[in-house]
């Protein structure tokens, strides 16, 4: 007890930096026609959308990992121009992008979803924050829901507002295919039905959602 505190606090003056930070940097990132933005932050997209800049996850073939940021109407994706005229890097980037996504995994709602044993069969997350996905990025996702799904989870983004977790124990996902489908096609903003696996390492593609079955990789 005695020395938690100051840990505590030194990692709430650290964060509180990384984010002061990241609007200063923001803020001549972006330009003087847009000086009202707020938070920049990953955004999972599927690959059938055409931002200038994104990268694909480890494993991954449908989805993308898109730096975007917030202003008064909504979210953009960063262009190749100002990305360039502000000699942004993804190092710089994933700096800023951590911290957001730390929050949001550490913050957001989760919805447990148990069967009539009381066992946990999965986690939804739904949310209207634009930066949701992200949290598939943060290190602090996998230990808020370990107790619940275990070491080695599985996830599926497939709308920019709804994360499903699974426990990778027993591959139960497949069971619910059909269902996660049918979310993925109703979806207002769709992402993709790949599925990541989220353990100690991080999180990579392992396969993708049919109609018919779950395809895996591994």
């Amino acid at each position: 007890m005695a020395n938690g505190f100051p840990y505590q606090m030194h990692s709430f003056v650290l964060l509180t930096m990384i984010i002061a930070g990241a609007s200063a940097f923001f803020s001549a990132a972006i330009g003087d026609d847009e000086k009202k933005a707020r938070r920049i932050g990953i955004i999972l997209e599927g690959s059938f959308e055409s931002p200038e800049i994104y990268r694909l996850p480890e494993g991954a073939s449908k989805t993308i990992l898109v730096p975007f940021y917030e202003w008064d109407y909504g979210v953009r994706s960063f262009t190749q121009k100002i990305w360039e005229e502000r000699n942004m890097s993804w190092e710089t980037f994933d700096k800023i992008a951590k911290a957001l996504a730390d929050k949001l995994a550490e913050s957001v709602e989760l919805d447990v979803v148990r069967n009539d044993n009381d066992v946990v069969e999965y986690i939804l997350i739904e949310n209207k924050d634009p930066f949701l996905s992200g949290i598939l990025t943060s290190g602090k996702l996998l230990p808020r829901v370990s107790d619940m799904l275990g070491d080695r989870i599985h996830a599926l983004v497939v709308d920019r507002n709804l994360v499903y977790l699974f426990p990778a124990a027993g591959n139960p996902i497949q069971g619910y295919g059909a269902s996660l489908v049918e979310d993925f096609l109703a979806a207002d903003l769709p992402v993709s039905l790949e599925v990541f696996q989220i353990d100690k390492t991080g999180f990579r593609a392992i396969g993708e959602l049919s109609r018919e079955r779950a395809v895996g990789k591994e």
